[in-house]
């Protein structure tokens, strides 16, 4: 499976299962899932600065892929903290 499709299942699947249960739930991803999730969105964020520092702007879909990669991290975190 491509990086980017495992990132968007495994949000997915957070945001399915976290709607389907309330507040005591069992964590929906391993701590590999979450890693992987995040390895990829700190990629695509750090290739977005690079191009940002080498005087590239952004694109209106670079800036909506930032803030999805953003929105997923803030995920990752909700799921860890609890």
């Amino acid at each position: 499976m491509e990086p980017v499709y495992a990132a968007e299942s495994a949000i997915d699947k957070i945001a399915v299962e976290s709607r389907a249960w309330a507040k005591k739930r069992p964590r929906t991803l391993s701590a590999r899932e979450a890693l992987a999730v995040l390895q990829f969105e700190a990629t695509f964020v750090a290739v977005a600065a690079c191009g940002l520092a080498n005087g590239k702007p952004l694109t209106a879909e670079d800036r909506q892929r930032l803030l999805v990669a953003a929105q997923r991290v803030d995920v990752l975190a909700d799921e860890a903290i609890g």
